[in-house]
Order: structure tokens, then C-alpha cells, then sequence
């Protein structure tokens, strides 16, 4: 079992009653004006719509090294989707 991947984080968006979440890449623009890419878990509505995504960055551990394995593939993963922008995703909160 994948230990961490939730809990503890704070999220970006608003409570979500129910939905699906995945990894994905995270485009931010420094205050130096540089890009800085980082992988998010981000949280859907059941419509596929953004309800929201971690404040920091995922980390790699686990409990073994199967837990690393497939955490390392899911990230892989996500380099094949579209990279999120900082700022401009629009968070929908379907519990309203």
C-alpha cells in the first residue's frame, strides 16, 4: 500500500463528495519569470471537472519496493497529459 498519498496534504480547490484523482503536471511561473514543473495530485468531480489539487509537490515512498515501483509508473503517466497551469485552472466545486 502507497503510504502518504493524501493524507497530510493541504489542497488548492474546494471538499469534494465524490470523483477520482490522478497525477499531474503542474506548470508554475517563478517571480523571476522562469517555469517551474512539478507533479500534483489532482482531485475531479465525477464530471471529469478540476475540483482541486495539492499545495506542494508528490514525493516517492512506500512501503516496499513494488509501492515505489508503481508510484514511479503513475508519475511516468502523467508526463503524457496535459500540463496543468498555475493560475489558470478553473476549480469546480460540484458539492455547491
Amino acid at each position: 500500500m502507497i503510504v502518504g498519498l493524501i493524507l497530510g496534504f493541504i489542497l488548492l480547490g474546494k471538499g469534494m463528495e465524490s470523483g477520482y484523482w490522478n497525477h499531474r503536471v503542474l506548470k508554475e511561473i517563478l517571480p523571476n519569470g522562469e517555469d517551474w514543473y512539478s507533479v500534483r495530485e489532482v482531485f475531479y468531480n465525477a464530471d471529469g471537472s478540476i475540483n482541486g489539487y495539492t499545495k506542494e509537490p508528490v514525493d516517492i515512498s512506500g512501503e516496499n519496493i513494488d509501492d515505489l515501483r508503481k508510484y514511479v509508473q503513475w508519475i511516468l503517466n502523467c508526463l503524457d497529459k496535459p500540463i496543468l497551469v498555475d493560475g489558470e485552472v478553473e476549480f469546480v466545486d460540484r458539492n455547491e
